[in-house]
């Protein structure tokens, strides 16, 4: 639990440290985090997909905090898709990079989106409820989002999926 809580910034006390890495480091600290989460795929039957595109020579990140944002975003993705699978893929801009989960899970209602990153919020709840969970995963996600001095956007289509980018 205290791990979950460093990524609140109510219980954080200090900035992220951020390191500069290059591609092939950068790499190296990703696939770190994909073994876990390709693990936790596949014991649900699904592909967890890396799409390899351009990659960044250089990158001035928290190694920490991409670390955490990759588990619960992707551990998240992971956990409500059923069936079909969960992408990965980094977008190389000129002065940053997004990072980009998209999946073919159950999807977000419309109405739901504004409440999405609120913590002990969940679309399904009461008896009906379809997974189990706190309804603390994005809001912890959000926080780290935060804490790295970015930000988190969400398209998604109920019963279709819903595409993260970071």
């Amino acid at each position: 639990m205290l791990d979950l809580c460093a990524g609140c910034p109510s219980t954080a006390s200090q900035r992220p440290a951020y390191v500069s890495l290059g591609s092939e480091r950068l790499k190296e600290v990703c696939f770190q985090e994909i073994v876990q989460l390709q693990t936790a795929a596949q014991k649900k039957g699904l592909k967890l997909k890396v799409r390899r595109q351009d990659q960044p020579r250089y990158a001035h990140i928290d190694v920490y905090g991409l670390n955490r944002l990759m588990h619960n975003l992707v551990g998240n993705t992971i956990k409500f898709t059923a069936e079909g699978s969960v992408e990965i893929w980094l977008e190389v801009k000129p002065d940053s990079i997004d990072m980009h989960v998209s999946d073919t899970g159950i999807g977000i209602d419309a109405e739901f989106l504004p409440k999405l990153f609120n913590a002990f919020i969940q679309e399904s709840d009461g008896l009906s409820r379809s997974h189990e969970g706190t309804g603390l995963g994005l809001a912890i996600t959000s926080g780290i989002v935060g804490l790295m001095d970015t930000s988190i956007r969400v398209e998604s289509t109920k019963g279709k999926g819903s595409h993260f980018i970071v």
